[in-house]
Formats: structure tokens, C-alpha cells, sequence
């Protein structure tokens, strides 16, 4: 069999170095991939960057904006004068590490829906207007979870918590803003009401122009699959087909059946009737058992899994795909998420296509701080390298049900950055005693015991608890 992970790996060195030629900061992805979310009037191109606001006026001058804001554009400006911009330090913080590092940066204008792009991008003038390539959209925050690293303008339920209990009590400002309600009460900061957003209205009038340039589109939230604007783009696509273009969402699964099976029964016969070229569900989930469950308030394991097989079994030549957010909660038991997807991966795939129907993604939580993994002790480092020297006893590139090369490369460098990285003085002390704090206060908002879900991780609390009691004495 031919090893196509190797094949991969020099595709993105030669990427690398075309894109070094034009700057060390050039990043197709600020071109051609965006997410907007429509619900707060903001996007940004790649995930890591925050989001920003799009201007009203802008759209009101030109839908285009939707994408092509005025900050984005000076983003790309900064990127063909040879710079890095300050907002993807997400890449900066990879690539400045010991030894020649691969960052999102070279593997995002790696991929199908930008390197055909990268010639384009060179001479296109920065102050243009393009269409993306990939297209994420995020219609409202309306979601039934509160995943620990969440917020609310990304989940109703949040939001509503928010409102009922107030602030939470942490010290590091940027931690306390995250679960902050106060500036989503602003007017314009938070559109409920998809009807009345004008963001959307703009969205509809700018999609038909843009679908024809997409090879992805993307939906997001809140939990999109209850969103009515998703199953209205579904029944656009199925009066305009694209026989190339790749449909994905990201679901929490753990929506009510009849919303998923409404959702199954679409795709499937779009994929049947060659109307997308390929489906696939992007889930986040951080590691398995009780620990996942804590860190997602909200979700049940079984019902998830249950969701999962249907899906899998309900669209045929689907894929089905798990965004690890690595934070220092996945650390304990990710071996049993590494388990977990082999088992997944033996069920679904067929060697003889050598379809890969199970994938998934390790990128590291960068905020909020009190989550990150570098907020960890000697300890838990420890444990932590122990789960990528189990995953490298399981490579195989010539074997889909095993893990590949790739997969434990993305893995090594948010291990090698949480050693290389963790923070260290007062931001250190502060952020585990925001720690303490967050425990504490998540139990008692929702009725949970962290104790129980992490034994593991008993010394390491009661290490940030010791020094936030001595703090208030």
C-alpha cells in the first residue's frame, strides 16, 4: 500500500517554503477561509484569531464585508509586506518553538480549498474583495451545553446561566470575561432572533454570489442542527447542487433524534443524489467517561455515542470527525479518548477504500488561562507525555484503524508546547487560583462534583485551593 501520510508531510514542506518566499507570516487562510458568526456580527479567518466585529456600515456599503472587512484586509497587507499580524500568535507560539515546527499555518494553505489559491492570493491587491473557499457559519448561540471553555455568545444556555447567577468570581479579568453576560446586554452585541439580524438578511443576499467560489461549507454555533437558516442552506443546495462541494457541520450530538434524523435524511440523499460531493459531522469532545461529561455540561455519553452510530450509519460515505479542545481536563484519561477512536475507526472504515471515516484533531486551548494545560504541574506534564508515547506505540500510516503520523505529530507539538510554555511567576499562581475558584463555583452552579469525575487531579486541586485560601487571609 502506498504511504500517503509521508506523501502529506512533504506537500506541507513544500507549501512551507513557497509561503516563507512571500512572508513569514502569509497564511492562505486569511484569503479563503472565514467564519462568521452572524448571531454577534463578527468572524475571523482560521479559528485562532479572535473574532471582530463586522462594521453595519460596511455591509450596508457592501455585502462583500461579510469577509473582506477593513481590519481583515490590512491583515492581509501585513502578511504580503513579509510580517506577521499579532492576531495569529497562535502559529507564531508553534513556529518560535525549538526545531523546524509545522503550525496551522502551513497545514490550513495545505489543504484542498486554499493551495490551488496561493498564486492568486500573491498578486491580488491586499485592498480587494475575495470570495472564500471555506465557509463556516454561525446563525445563533441557541446550544443545550455549557462546555467549561464556552461562553455566552456561544450558547444560549450560558447565557442564561449567566443572567440568573451573575458573574463568576475569578480574578484574572480575561477568565471572568469569558463568562461574562455584561457586554452581550449592549445593543447590536447579541441578535436572539435570527428574523430580525441584519447580519442574516445580509448573509442571504451575499451567499448566492459566493456558493459557486465554495469547495467547503461549514455550519456552527450554538448547536446548529437548531438553527431553521441551516435547513434553509440545505434546501438551497438541493436547488443548486455542487457535485464538488464538501458539506460539514459541527454538532454537539446531543441533539433530540428527530432533529438529527431530520438532518441525516437530508444529507444522505444530497450525497445520493450527487448533489454534495461529501458529508462530515466535526464534534468537540476533550477525552471519555465522566470527565468528558463534566467538562461539557450537559452531555450524556451514551445518548452522544448513540448519535454518533446513527449518524454514521443513516449517511453513507460520511465522516465523522473529533475536535479535541486540549485543555489541562483532558489530560487525566485521553488515552481513553485514543481508545475510544480506534474502536470507532475498526467499526466504520474500509480498508479496501482506504476511506478514513473516523478522524480527529488536537489543537491546544489557549484561553481561558485558568484552563489551559499550562497551568499544570511537573506531575501531570508527566502523564500527559505518557499518552503520546502510548499513541506512538499505535501508528501504523499504512493502517486506517490505526493512528497515523500526522495525527501523532499534531499531537507532539501541543505536548512539546505545554512543556516548552507553561506559564510561570504570578500568571501562574493567579490562573490556578482561578482554577480553585472555577471548580468550586461550577459544582455549585450546576449541581456537579469535579472530585468525583477527576480523583486524579486531587493533589493538583488542592494545591490551587491551598494557595486561593491563603490569598484571602
Amino acid at each position: 500500500m502506498p504511504d500517503y501520510n509521508n506523501d502529506y508531510h512533504k506537500l506541507v514542506d513544500e507549501v512551507k517554503t513557497t509561503l516563507n518566499k512571500t512572508g513569514c507570516g502569509f497564511c492562505l487562510a486569511k484569503w479563503y477561509h472565514v467564519s462568521m458568526h452572524l448571531h454577534t456580527g463578527q468572524n475571523h479567518s482560521c479559528y485562532h484569531p479572535h473574532v471582530h466585529k463586522i462594521p453595519l456600515e460596511e455591509i450596508k456599503e457592501d455585502v462583500n464585508a461579510l469577509h473582506n472587512t477593513k481590519w481583515k484586509k490590512e491583515q492581509r497587507k501585513t502578511m504580503l509586506e513579509g510580517d506577521r499580524p499579532a492576531e495569529c500568535s497562535y502559529c507564531w507560539d508553534i513556529e518560535d518553538l525549538p526545531g523546524d515546527n509545522i503550525s496551522d499555518r502551513h497545514l490550513r494553505s495545505s489543504e484542498h480549498w486554499a493551495l490551488p489559491k496561493m498564486q492568486e492570493a500573491i498578486d491580488t491587491p491586499w485592498d480587494a474583495n475575495v470570495y472564500p473557499t471555506y465557509l463556516e457559519v454561525n446563525f445563533g448561540h441557541e446550544c443545550q451545553l455549557k462546555c467549561s471553555y464556552c461562553a455566552p455568545m456561544a450558547s444560549s444556555s450560558w447565557f442564561n446561566e449567566g443572567k440568573k447567577f451573575g458573574d463568576w468570581p475569578l480574578e484574572n479579568n480575561q477568565n471572568k470575561g469569558q463568562y461574562s453576560v455584561t457586554s452581550l446586554s449592549e445593543p447590536g452585541a447579541l441578535y436572539k432572533k435570527e428574523s430580525e439580524n441584519p447580519y442574516i438578511e445580509a448573509f442571504w443576499k451575499w451567499f448566492p454570489d459566493a456558493y459557486p467560489h465554495l469547495q467547503t461549507l461549514r455550519f456552527t454555533g450554538g448547536e446548529p442542527l437548531l438553527s431553521s437558516n441551516v435547513f434553509k442552506v440545505i434546501d438551497y443546495i438541493r436547488e443548486n447542487p455542487r457535485s464538488d462541494l464538501e458539506f460539514a457541520i459541527n454538532s454537539n450530538m446531543s441533539i433530540p433524534r428527530r432533529n438529527l434524523d431530520k438532518f441525516c435524511k437530508q444529507v444522505d440523499d444530497l450525497l445520493s443524489s450527487k448533489k454534495i460531493r461529501q458529508a462530515n459531522i466535526f464534534t468537540s469532545i476533550d477525552t471519555w467517561g465522566p470527565q468528558a461529561e463534566w467538562i461539557r455540561n450537559g452531555l450524556e455519553l451514551t445518548k452522544y455515542e448513540d448519535n454518533l452510530h446513527y449518524f454514521m450509519q443513516s449517511v453513507h460515505n460520511s465522516s465523522f470527525s473529533f475536535m479535541v479542545t486540549f485543555c489541562l481536563l483532558s489530560i487525566p484519561n485521553f488515552n481513553k479518548l485514543l481508545d475510544k477512536i480506534l474502536e470507532f475507526r475498526r467499526q466504520y472504515n474500509d480498508p479496501s477504500s482506504m476511506l478514513q471515516r473516523i478522524t480527529f484533531d488536537t489543537p491546544q486551548m489557549v484561553e481561558p488561562p485558568h484552563l489551559t494545560a499550562l497551568i499544570a504541574d511537573d506531575e501531570t506534564v508527566k502523564k500527559l507525555r505518557s499518552h503520546l508515547e502510548y499513541m506512538e506505540t499505535l501508528i501504523d500510516n499504512k493502517d486506517i484503524n490505526k493512528f497515523n503520523t500526522t495525527e501523532y505529530m499534531k499531537f507532539k507539538r501541543v505536548v512539546e508546547w505545554v512543556e516548552n510554555s507553561r506559564y510561570t511567576g504570578e500568571k501562574l499562581a493567579s490562573n490556578r487560583r482561578d482554577f480553585a475558584r472555577f471548580v468550586d463555583e461550577h459544582d455549585r452552579r450546576r449541581k456537579t462534583n469535579w472530585h468525583t469525575a477527576f480523583p486524579e487531579l486531587k493533589e493538583f486541586y488542592d494545591m490551587c485551593k491551598d494557595s486561593t485560601d491563603e490569598q484571602r487571609q
